[in-house]
């Protein structure tokens, strides 16, 4: 949770690339850590995600499980930097695309994956904020 903290913090300071890497640290963190339950046949469910618990004494909760927010969050950063680069455009497009649909298989019920695929494949060019 430290490095998801982290990457959050540099996801809102606009550090883009470098939230990527700790978003991708957190990813690499997480399935290490033994919290992700594969065994059982339920894709994305997660023994951390059952839990209630508090992020950064912030009180934001994962009902999602907190792998799927993980994908979520590393695609917004994505997104912003294919806005930001012309010559890498493509490249984290396409990164983002993936990551959403990782998170929407994680999370079938969570809605925003959707609609950020959706609006991506609307229109490359759009803005897709909510």
């Amino acid at each position: 949770l430290a490095t998801l903290g982290t990457a959050d913090a540099l996801a809102e300071a606009r550090r883009y690339s470098e939230a990527v890497a700790k978003f991708t640290s957190a990813l690499v963190l997480l399935k290490a850590s033994g919290q992700l339950d594969s065994g059982n046949g339920h894709m994305g469910e997660q023994t951390i995600g059952k839990r209630t618990f508090s992020y950064q004494n912030q009180g934001l909760r994962f009902p999602h499980g907190v792998e799927a927010y993980l994908y979520f969050r590393r695609a917004l950063s994505h997104e912003a930097l294919a806005k930001m680069s012309a010559l890498q455009r493509t490249e984290h497009m396409g990164a983002a695309k993936s990551d959403y649909t990782m998170a929407q298989k994680l999370a079938p019920a969570w809605k925003d994956p959707s609609a950020r695929l959706a609006c991506l494949e609307a229109s490359m060019t759009s803005d897709c904020t909510n």
